[in-house]
């Protein structure tokens, strides 16, 4: 018992410790969550920076809004669509390599940057983007560019709106593999390739360790400048990107083939662009019977993504069309 001051009574006082087992982890707890819960918002902060960089316009289309970039080029109109996961950088580059002549249509699908609404499969994106377009007011004669995913949404176009296709570039084009077991592989690799540290990407941790120079995720793409380079690492460090591209890649892994009709471009030119291995295993010589005005360019077995990693003979390969679509006239 102890006599305690200012008290008229005896209580019983029992000492505790400051450093005791139970307060170290408590306060380690909350250090931790505290860490935690600023982490999350540091990391809200900076990935809408990226995720959301896009300028462009948007347009409500069967309850998406869509947001779009459209340049002021006065001669054909080429949309572009492009790989699960792309990027500004793939517009940058075409719009600097093709210049001021051609009118370029890009935009988000949903899921990716100012895009909102539920996804969309393939063939329901060429719909909205068909409506798009006569929304617009456009002329309804276009030059479709394609790549892996985006391929799929131009084949759909073509095989609904055939008319409206003046020629067509396929870019390691994937709708004959989807749903098979060469689809479900092609999509897992995809996903470990492009997918960084995510765990716990949620809290920032993966950007932080990049920005402090701790882990380097740049997936050694060469870009002209730092700030491209800054760009495109941040943005695969942002887990709603990831997610959206992820998403994509289930889609193509589960869906049915997409049908390739036969002659439907008749002598409208066709331009597929692929790798040796993918030429192969994917089956993508097929979607050269869309046409009787057909040619084949190979890159490196290397080049994952041929729009970002080689924009130069996307834009080699469109001049070339370019001469064939005029000799037609």
């Amino acid at each position: 018992m102890r006599l305690l001051e200012h008290s008229n009574s005896m209580h019983k006082y029992k000492k505790r410790k400051l450093f005791s087992k139970y307060n170290i982890v408590k306060s380690l707890v909350v250090f931790l969550i505290s860490l935690l819960i600023i982490g999350y918002f540091y990391e809200s902060g900076e990935a809408r920076k990226y995720v959301e960089a896009d300028p462009g316009k948007t347009i409500t289309v069967n309850q998406v809004q869509y947001s779009y970039e459209v340049t002021k080029g006065k001669t054909y109109t080429v949309i572009v669509d492009g790989a699960a996961g792309e990027s500004l950088l793939t517009r940058k580059a075409l719009i600097e390599g093709l210049g001021e002549d051609y009118r370029l249509f890009f935009y988000e699908r949903p899921g990716y940057g100012r895009t909102d609404g539920e996804q969309k499969t393939p063939g329901e994106l060429a719909e909205d983007l068909h409506f798009m377009f006569r929304k617009f007011g456009w002329s309804m004669n276009f030059i479709l560019i394609g790549e892996e995913f985006g391929s799929v949404v131009m084949q759909e176009f073509i095989n609904r709106y055939p008319e409206e296709v003046l020629g067509a570039i396929f870019i390691n084009p994937t709708g004959q593999m989807m749903g098979s077991e060469k689809g479900a592989s092609y999509a897992q690799e995809t996903k470990e390739r492009k997918n960084p540290l995510n765990v716990f990407a949620t809290f920032g941790i993966p950007r932080l360790l990049h920005h402090t120079g701790i882990v380097s995720y740049d997936r050694n793409i060469q870009f002209n400048s730092i700030a491209d380079q800054d760009y495109y690492s941040n943005l695969w460090l942002s887990k709603d990107h990831v997610k959206a591209a992820e998403s994509e890649l289930d889609m193509m892994a589960a869906m049915e083939p997409v049908e390739i009709r036969q002659g439907t471009l008749t002598n409208r030119p066709v331009y597929l662009m692929t790798t040796n291995r993918n030429l192969q295993e994917m089956e993508q010589s097929r979607y050269l019977s869309y046409s009787s005005n057909t040619e084949t360019v190979i890159v490196s077995d290397s080049i994952g993504e041929i729009l970002l990693e080689r924009p130069q003979d996307v834009v080699s390969t469109f001049h070339a069309l370019i001469k064939k679509m005029d000799r037609l006239k």
